[in-house]
């Protein structure tokens, strides 16, 4: 009887160990599965992606015109900005007070030191606190600059 149950018990480990060795068989053939499936769709959706650049590409040999008139109009008003930021340079060390002119307001802004306070990593590291909040301040120096706003049109009483 001893014969038998060790039978027994050594053909139910066989089992085991055959049903585990199954299972690792088929897992791996899942995940195979898996990477070949989302490899697939990767390709296809690169496929895609080629198929919409050649329609820009298309689209853009069609409306070449276009693209080089929008390109050039960039073009000019980058040099009008640089112009203006020429003029800005000159104008601060002309302008000693603010003044308004063609509905425009000039104003010299002078050198300051800014302040600000980094919450995020304050609450972060603390709960909120007033004596922490040096810690947390950062200064950094403005250099003078001119601030230009355009006036809002007033209506005449």
């Amino acid at each position: 009887m001893d014969k038998n149950i060790k039978t027994l018990v050594s053909s139910n480990e066989e089992i085991e160990e055959k049903l585990s060795a199954a299972q690792l068989e088929d897992s791996m053939k899942e995940e195979t599965e898996t990477a070949q499936d989302l490899a697939k769709e990767y390709v296809n959706l690169e496929r895609e992606k080629t198929k919409i650049d050649e329609r820009l590409e298309d689209f853009k040999l069609e409306h070449q015109e276009i693209f080089d008139t929008i390109e050039a109009i960039l073009e000019e008003k980058k040099v009008l900005e640089e112009q203006q930021n020429e003029i800005k340079s000159k104008l601060l060390d002309k302008i000693s007070e603010k003044f308004e002119l063609l509905g425009y307001s000039f104003v010299k802004v002078i050198t300051e030191v800014k302040r600000s306070f980094n919450t995020k990593k304050f609450y972060e590291d603390h709960q909120p606190t007033s004596r922490l909040y040096k810690k947390y301040v950062t200064e950094t120096s403005v250099e003078p600059y001119i601030r230009i706003t355009k006036l809002k049109n007033r209506k005449s009483k």
